[in-house]
Formats: structure tokens, sequence, C-alpha cells
């Protein structure tokens, strides 16, 4: 069965590790040199009857070694026909292997699943391990890399959840847009189940469809939502500059499981939050 990818997040520490979000709600991580059995270099050393592009010789780094020296001389025959000077991608795909040796599944872990598609999936800026997912069910859950469950699960709201982005300067604050019209501000210092601030984006409840923090300005964060405006919010000084002891609550929350997390936390001040809107068409920024 095919199952479309609706998000898609690369790991900040590794550029070859990512989750994929699927339409049928299922989360699974991957890596970019899954399955690799050989590399770029150790083929284009071997020596044949036509030398090897670099692009070619990428293409045959996970065929399995029970199939690798029969399509390397299947390949390096059809050039030879051809009158190619060298081995292309094109000389690869000529050779017609078989797509399933070619390609191995990139597929190294799956998670516990949502209910409904997944939209976001972003890995946080302060731990290698953490994640944060939105979905269709309502729900944003936040996920360690190495752990099938997922170690903290929080609903804004029950519209669906479309996007969602981690503070850049904040370890413990995030942001959602919802189908609602609503952008939910999370401080999981001060409560990881209810949201800090919540601001009315849109005045017909029309869908907030992306969110996105300004990492040079922390206090700024970006909305798009179906009316087709980009608007620019101003959070509080409390919401944009780091709190004591926010990295250690951090790593102590990637380390819990999703059944020691009930109720709200009460970390740090009861300091008032708040955020300020501009607004301007999209057709204009």
């Amino acid at each position: 069965m095919i199952e479309g990818a609706a998000a898609f997040g690369f790991s900040r520490e590794d550029p070859t590790v990512f989750v994929a979000g699927l339409e049928t709600g299922s989360l699974y991580k991957g890596s970019l040199i899954a399955n690799e059995e050989r590399s770029v270099n150790a083929v284009l050393a071997q020596r044949g009857e036509v030398p090897w592009s670099s692009r070619a010789a990428a293409l045959m780094t996970r065929v399995p070694a029970t199939h690798y020296h029969r399509l390397k001389l299947r390949v390096e025959k059809e050039t030879v026909l051809a009158r190619g000077r060298e081995v292309t991608t094109q000389s690869v795909f000529g050779a017609d292997p078989d797509v399933q040796v070619l390609y191995q599944s990139p597929i190294t872990f799956s998670y516990e699943p949502h209910s409904g598609p997944v939209y976001e999936a972003v890995f946080s800026p302060f731990h290698r391990n953490l994640f944060l997912t939105a979905s269709t069910d309502s729900s944003i859950r936040l996920y360690n890399l190495i752990q099938n469950r997922p170690v903290h699960v929080t609903e804004p709201c029950a519209s669906s959840i479309f996007s969602v982005d981690w503070s850049p300067s904040r370890p413990m604050v995030f942001a959602a847009g919802a189908a609602d019209g609503n952008l939910y501000i999370y401080d999981m210092k001060r409560s990881k189940g209810k949201p800090d601030v919540t601001l009315k984006v849109t005045d017909d409840r029309s869908a907030v469809h992306s969110v996105v923090f300004n990492p040079r300005n922390p206090d700024l964060v970006a909305t798009g939502d179906a009316q087709g405006f980009v608007k620019i919010w101003r959070l509080s000084h409390f919401l944009s500059h780091l709190a004591p002891r926010e990295q250690q609550l951090l790593d102590r929350l990637a380390t819990a499981r999703k059944d020691d997390l009930t109720g709200d936390s009460a970390e740090g001040d009861a300091d008032e939050a708040d955020g300020e809107a501009y607004a301007f068409d999209d057709d204009d920024s």
C-alpha cells in the first residue's frame, strides 16, 4: 500500500537523519545512509571497463552484495556498447535494474502513530533527540528520537493542528497554528498541559496553516492563514528570553515517560505573557 507523506523534518545535529509523517498518521525515522553497504569512493576505486561518475557510483552504494557485481558488470557493458566514456546515472537506469535492489528502504524506526494525518515534524534546536509533531487528531506530540512512544502529548483545542515550531531562544517554548484560527504559545516550564498564550489570528476562524519563529529575533513569530495573510506577532520578554534551569528541564523531559507527565508544571515565575500583532497581505510581502 502506498502512503503519502505530509511532513518531513531533518535532524539539526545529523543531516542524514530525518522524520517523516504520513497522511495515515504513521511516523517514521529514516536515514539517507541507511542500508549503505559501500561508499561512493569504494565504487569509484574498483577497476572496470569504464570509469564511473560520482553520481552513478552513489546509486550503487545500497545495492546488496548478492546483486552488486552482476549489476555493475551489466551497467559497464551497456555503457561500452553505447560507446560511452564513463558510467553516468543514465547508464545505470538504462541497464534496467530492479528498483527494490537499487533503492533500499531508508526507514530505520517507527513511532506510535497519530490517529490523523501528520502535517509537521520539527526537531528541537536545543536537544538532538527531541522533535515535535502536529496532526489533524488535535494533538501536538513530543517524541524522543530513540523511543517509540511520545514523551509528552498535549491538545490545545479540538481542531486540527497544522503547524508547530520551536522557539530559537527558549528550549521549553513552542508555537502551534490550528484550524480554529488561533495561535497557541506553549511554555512547558510553566505548564505542560495548557498553552501559556492564545492569540486570535483570524476573525472568521480560518485555519492557521504555518507558524515560524524568527531565528534572529526570537520575540517575533510569523503566521500564515487561510485568508491569505501573513501576520507578525511580537512576544513578551518572558517568552523570548532564556529562563533559569530551562535546558536542564528539557533534558529531563527528554527521558521522561508519557505516563509520568500528569498535571501541569509550575516551574518559574508567573509573569504576564502576551503578544502584539502586525499584519500585512502576503501578496505585498
